[in-house]
């Protein structure tokens, strides 16, 4: 086994004195706090941008066009950086990163735009940061109490209330899409984290997207060929802004976030989605807001936001398998 000699005694204080140095620490926070703001305003921009698109183009070929251009970039980003090649360990997190980042989330949410507006979405996937707490407590991030449980429950509740009162006494499939759309981002989102902490917010997101390369592509030919592709030069703009920012360069700060300030506290700015999502729809799409998606929107952040109060700290990493990469040969 290799073995990892201890520096001398001096490197280890000077190395480990901005760690414990309390204004170190807070800049730290606040710079990190700084960064999962600006990937969130970029994840609210999503709903709108989904709905501009899937006016000319096929859901599916939306939701994989973003993917496929995230993931050349990402390749050409992992070959340029020499990134070492994840462990198996990290792989089996990547896989499971992949499904809810890759495939379930942009589809979905695409075909779910094509049925309803954004706005509406948005009270949906406001329990986002609700699905991500749960499952770091589920992978045993996070050690989530009694309150949080009964708080997600509720605002699970007013979620299916406001899709039933929208739907006249049934759900709609574009809500049924953009539940399970959550779900499955929540548990990207969670284990992402987790996998930031060993390689880097940057390379979490760049190995999702550039292993999934070899099937977002060859699916979006196919799925151009077979819809058909002809979008303006404004769609063409709404496309490529969410292969580069909303799929690929917004992870960057999102999971370095993650892992510097934990996942409980930054999924909380999560909260700000929503608000960010409807104000873009009014001004952008004029879709107009009703008093009843402002008190839904209200009741879901409200649970929210007892939810994430009523969590606890994240746990350590270290009990779970170590997370060495392997370098490149």
């Amino acid at each position: 086994m290799q073995t990892i000699e201890n520096p001398p005694p001096q490197s280890v204080t000077t190395a480990s004195a901005p760690e414990h140095d309390p204004a170190h620490h807070k800049r730290q926070e606040f710079i990190g706090l700084l960064e999962g703001t600006v990937a969130v305003f970029f994840f609210a921009l999503t709903l709108p941008m989904s709905r501009y698109a899937v006016r000319e183009v096929d859901p599916v070929t939306t939701g994989l066009f973003r993917c496929a251009l995230a993931g050349v970039l990402a390749a050409l980003m992992l070959v340029w950086k020499r990134a070492p090649l994840p462990n198996r360990r990290q792989m089996k997190g990547l896989a499971m990163s992949s499904v809810g980042i890759v495939y379930v989330y942009p589809i979905l949410v695409a075909w779910a735009m094509k049925y309803t507006d954004s706005s509406h979405g948005s009270i949906v996937v406001g329990l986002l940061p609700l699905a991500t707490a749960a499952f770091a407590g589920l992978f045993g991030y996070d050690r989530p109490g009694i309150k949080f449980w009964i708080a997600a429950v509720a605002g699970s509740l007013v979620v299916v209330a406001y899709a039933l009162y929208h739907g006249g006494g049934g759900i709609h499939l574009a809500d049924l899409a953009l539940i399970v759309a959550v779900v499955c981002s929540g548990a990207a989102y969670a284990e992402g984290g987790w996998l930031a902490r060993s390689m880097g917010g940057w390379q979490v997101i760049a190995w999702v997207m550039a292993l999934n390369l070899p099937l977002t592509l060859p699916f979006l030919l196919l799925s151009m060929s077979t819809h058909g592709f002809h979008p303006s030069a404004g769609t063409w703009f709404v496309l490529i802004f969410m292969g580069i920012f909303n799929q690929f360069s917004a992870f960057f700060g999102w999971y370095k976030a993650m892992a510097n300030v934990g996942v409980a506290r930054v999924s909380q700015l999560q909260l700000l989605q929503p608000f960010m999502t409807v104000i873009i729809a009014a001004i952008f799409l004029h879709e107009i807001i009703t008093w009843d998606t402002w008190l839904a929107l209200a009741l879901v952040l409200g649970t929210v936001g007892i939810a994430r109060n009523a969590a606890r700290q994240p746990v350590s990493v270290a009990p779970r398998e170590s997370a060495q990469t392997t370098p490149r040969p």
